[in-house]
């Protein structure tokens, strides 16, 4: 509840302008297991598409019950390019989304892929497929609800249309 409130608290600065997108900043490297650092700055890679992912889950209210949307945004063309629907929330849909993203834009290796700390995003076999895809890891700091604010801004104008 209190991260939801967090996140809602930045959203609302950021579409006051009174935050920017560019707070993420880069950590030391750790190793594979667990979270990983947050390497991504949004201010210094957005040069060209497929550098810098971000992903991020939400959930949408339905008739039949909640519906998870896990969604996978290009920082430089502000493109959604891979998500994935369950009606659950487990890392077979972080996984699905990403696959869809890969297979959409086919990203050289050293892309940079930004997410939370979520145990779906930590789980062994997400990690393990960034790794084959030559994906970089990054994750945001522990209770820092600016790292992921470009998703959690599409995701509030999602929900607002």
């Amino acid at each position: 509840m209190a991260r939801r409130r967090r996140k809602a608290r930045a959203t609302a600065l950021l579409g006051q302008g009174l935050a920017t997108e560019s707070r993420l900043a880069s950590l030391i490297q750790q190793p594979l297991r667990g979270p990983q650092p947050q390497r991504a700055d949004t201010r210094v890679e957005r040069g060209a598409p497929n550098q810098v992912w971000v992903a991020d889950i939400t959930y949408i209210p339905t008739d039949e019950g909640w519906l998870f949307l896990a969604a996978i945004k290009d920082l430089h063309t502000c493109e959604i390019v891979g998500w994935a629907m369950d009606s659950r929330m487990t890392k077979i849909l972080v996984i699905d989304a990403l696959r869809a993203a890969y297979w959409r834009k086919k990203p050289k290796p050293g892309l940079m892929h930004h997410s939370d700390r979520g145990s779906q995003y930590c789980s062994a076999a997400y990690r393990a497929l960034q790794a084959s895809d030559g994906m970089t890891t990054s994750m945001s700091r522990k209770g820092n609800c600016w790292d992921n604010a470009p998703m959690e801004s599409f995701f509030g104008t999602l929900k607002t249309e």
